[in-house]
């Protein structure tokens, strides 16, 4: 399966063999608006894709109205079941970074909290994220952590990464 993972206002795709499988029209979270949160599965595997669009007092982004390190993810009750449904191993995307290894300025206020619940699953594999430009790879307690490079900084910035 190939996936295309959009950047605002773009359709996602799954693909099998050149066959579109499941789309999905992500929306910017704003006030009122429930958190974004899509779950495939698909060949034994989730892809979770969620976001942490939200100052860490609880208030979503607006547009004009963010700050790149007053992040935090939302609903982690509502993660905390999607991750228990899940089937097969999971796979988690996010725009925000939570990977031990980045500054805390760049991840989630309650990044720490969160990787604990990943831990407790088991069966997460996989954190791809970006919100580090630099990009990263790393491994703890199992999981992978992978942050993309930022495109708006090198045209060359990208990678592929198996699942």
């Amino acid at each position: 399966l190939r996936f295309h993972i959009p950047t605002e206002g773009e359709t996602a795709a799954v693909y099998d063999d050149g066959v579109v499988k499941a789309t999905y029209i992500p929306v910017s979270p704003h006030e009122g608006v429930p958190h974004f949160s899509v779950m495939i599965e698909a060949e034994g595997k989730t892809l979770l894709f969620t976001d942490a669009c939200c100052f860490k007092s609880g208030r979503r982004y607006l547009p004009g109205d963010t700050d790149w390190t007053d992040c935090f993810c939302p609903d982690t009750e509502k993660l905390r079941a999607q991750l228990a449904a899940a089937e097969g191993d999971v796979y988690l995307f996010l725009h925000q970074n939570l990977d031990p290894d980045i500054r805390s300025d760049h991840r989630p206020g309650n990044a720490d909290a969160v990787n604990a619940m990943l831990r407790e699953n088991g069966r997460v594999k996989a954190v791809f994220q970006g919100h580090y430009h630099l990009g990263n790879k790393s491994e703890h307690d199992g999981i992978r952590y992978v942050t993309f490079f930022a495109m708006c900084e090198n045209e060359d910035a990208f990678f592929t990464e198996e699942l």
